[in-house]
């Protein structure tokens, strides 16, 4: 018997149909991946398993009707989620953030919520740091390791992760998953929503692929490839069409010149750093997360003002300006949480796809905002980065979190940038959408523009950069350029120096793109 089965369930918004009479059935002691475009509906299965949205059909327990209309009642059953959009609150502390998912009275124990978390953190091999920081202070990897714990704090039968590795490294995501094999093997069911295929075959042992709301094949993994769930998943994908690299054309683009960054007790969060990067060349930046790349997108972009050295585009000094003049002078940006930093989730899509200084002053007049223009410009970018979407006139909330990206990436686009700072970019995307993405990112370089791509998944950097260095603890390290060596890559990831029989070259000069 299931442990848990779905009979014709179904979820609407707006009279769009997001789940369409959808039959599922979860065994006990199996890992089921879950795969499907941006927007075919994974993650609203996954809400309306975990109680989050309401949903229509029969939902049955060890062969018990029951009905879960809201997140209490799965974790009473003893379902547990991990979100792909983090369910922490930032103004609280780690253990204040778990003490919401283990206790219900009026008096917590913080000190024993403490020693639970640790005991069962270092059972599980999750490192979370220290528990009493508040959230919105820590990296986008140590939340996640921290909605992972959450949700693992107390006994739990099926257990849903939705895209739990997006911003995890290599040897992460094996720990992740030598945590979750003998959970499997101890009856556990789980349930895991990925893009990444090489992961489905790896760790899951059955898949369920999703298309447009409705399961279109069920696989074990034993009789299927990563051939064929790419087909199932996207049809016939036609192949991608990779524009022509130039070389790098010479200019310097960006220069970062012994640049440093020091929190209030004068620890060193950036440790002169220097690099350069040519007009028509991507620079990937790789590491663990939280060695220096939020410090990094924050200065490029006006939020934080280095405490030392200097920054120039195309020559010009804009160190320690501002959000507005680093925008003017030509930087777009691919921000690392698009929820928070990319959209505004209550205004429309047309409104988010002109929310840029530069855009928005193409679409207005003496008399104000041309909205028919502004609607036709949102309409473009939506057929032209296939962003799923009921209207343009929908709000940005009702997008899955991989077209809210396509809308974001579309609008930077749009501007024809000299600099394009792109922060995990397709962090939750599926394969075409990803494909799509990393498109557009190689395109900048055709109008001469140059790319930072700052990004925990190493398969991206080593994709698309034409060299790449890596951050440890603030400092950056030179990691080669084209053809690159991915062990020594993944050394430096982790501070190791790997053996060289020839001197590395310095990160101030400019690769053969």
């Amino acid at each position: 018997m299931p442990l848990l089965s779905l009979r014709a369930v179904s979820v609407s918004y707006d009279d769009v149909s997001a789940l369409r009479s959808t039959d599922l059935d979860i065994e006990a002691g199996e890992i089921r991946a879950v795969l499907g475009e941006n927007g075919a509906g994974k993650s609203t299965l996954m809400n309306a398993i975990y109680g989050m949205v309401a949903a229509k059909g029969e939902f049955l327990w060890d062969g018990r009707r029951v009905a879960i209309d809201n997140p209490a009642e799965a974790r009473n059953l003893g379902i547990g989620m991990v979100h792909q959009e983090f369910a922490l609150v930032e103004a609280l502390t780690v253990t204040e953030n778990l003490a919401l998912a283990v206790e219900d009275g009026t008096f917590v124990d913080y000190d024993r919520v403490r020693q639970t978390a640790r005991r069962r953190a270092d059972e599980l091999g999750l490192d979370i740091g220290d528990v009493d920081l508040e959230v919105g202070e820590l990296p986008v990897g140590s939340r996640q390791r921290i909605e992972i714990l959450k949700a693992l704090l107390t006994e739990v039968r099926l257990l849903i992760l939705d895209e739990p590795t997006a911003v995890l490294t290599p040897s992460e995501i094996e720990q992740l998953f030598a945590v979750l094999r003998p959970l499997r093997d101890s009856g556990v069911a789980i349930l895991l929503i990925t893009h990444k295929l090489g992961e489905v075959m790896a760790l899951a042992d059955s898949v369920t692929v999703l298309r447009r709301g409705a399961v279109v094949a069920e696989r074990s993994i034993a009789d299927t490839s990563q051939d064929e769930l790419a087909r199932l998943m996207v049809g016939d994908m036609p192949p991608s069409q990779e524009v022509e690299r130039p070389p790098a054309r010479g200019t310097m683009m960006l220069e970062l010149t012994a640049v440093s960054l020091r929190d209030k007790p004068g620890r060193a969060r950036l440790d002169e750093i220097s690099l350069e990067v040519a007009a028509g060349e991507i620079f990937g930046i790789a590491g663990v997360d939280g060695n220096g790349q939020q410090e990094v997108y924050e200065i490029l972009t006006g939020h934080t003002a280095a405490t030392a050295g200097t920054w120039r585009l195309a020559g010009d000094i804009v160190h320690g300006a501002s959000v507005e003049a680093v925008s003017n002078h030509g930087v777009a940006v691919i921000p690392p949480e698009r929820r928070r930093d990319g959209a505004v989730l209550d205004m429309a899509v047309w409104e988010n796809a002109i929310l840029d200084g530069q855009i928005l002053a193409l679409h207005t007049s003496k008399k104000g905002l041309d909205q028919n223009r502004a609607q036709t410009f949102a309409a473009e970018l939506v057929d032209r980065y296939r962003i799923v979407c009921s209207s343009t006139e929908a709000t940005a909330d009702s997008l899955s979190g991989g077209n809210l990206q396509k809308l974001i990436v579309g609008r930077a686009m749009a501007r024809r940038p000299k600099l394009l700072v792109a922060f995990n970019p397709t962090r939750g995307l599926d394969l075409g959408a990803a494909r799509d993405v990393h498109q557009a990112i190689r395109g900048v370089t055709q109008w001469g523009g140059a790319v930072l791509l700052i990004s925990t998944d190493l398969d991206e950097v080593l994709a698309l950069s034409d060299r790449v260095g890596v951050l440890y603890r603030g400092q950056l390290t030179d990691g080669g350029s084209r053809p690159f060596a991915r062990t020594d890559v993944g050394l430096l990831m982790g501070g190791i120096r790997p053996a060289r029989d020839t001197p590395a070259p310095t990160l101030g000069t400019a690769g053969d793109g």
